[in-house]
């Protein structure tokens, strides 16, 4: 906004309105339909990128997890096999 106008807007005086040139951010929207969906992309696109990372760390712990538990009931078997020791009962957990 102009100087010149901004001192229109404060009545003249030279000082400004303490919220600014509120007049002027209520003014109606003149823009067409493509810059209101233009702005709506612009806005999810953020939140999409945030869920993609949050999907992909939450499916590497998981995936992580069932994995380590794999090696870690192979490891045990070997053990188990070296020593004698009988299979462990499934329905034991």
């Amino acid at each position: 906004m102009p100087v010149a106008a901004a001192r229109a807007d404060s009545g003249g005086t030279g000082r400004s309105r303490p919220w600014g040139g509120l007049r002027v951010l209520l003014r109606r929207y003149d823009g067409g339909v493509d810059e209101y969906w233009g702005a709506v992309v612009w806005g999810l696109i953020p939140t999409i990128v945030v869920a993609g990372l949050l999907v992909f760390v939450l499916r590497s712990i998981l995936r992580m997890d069932r994995t380590e538990r794999k090696v870690y009931a192979k490891v045990e078997a070997e053990e188990r096999r070296r020593r004698g020791l009988p299979r462990p009962d499934e329905n034991a957990g």
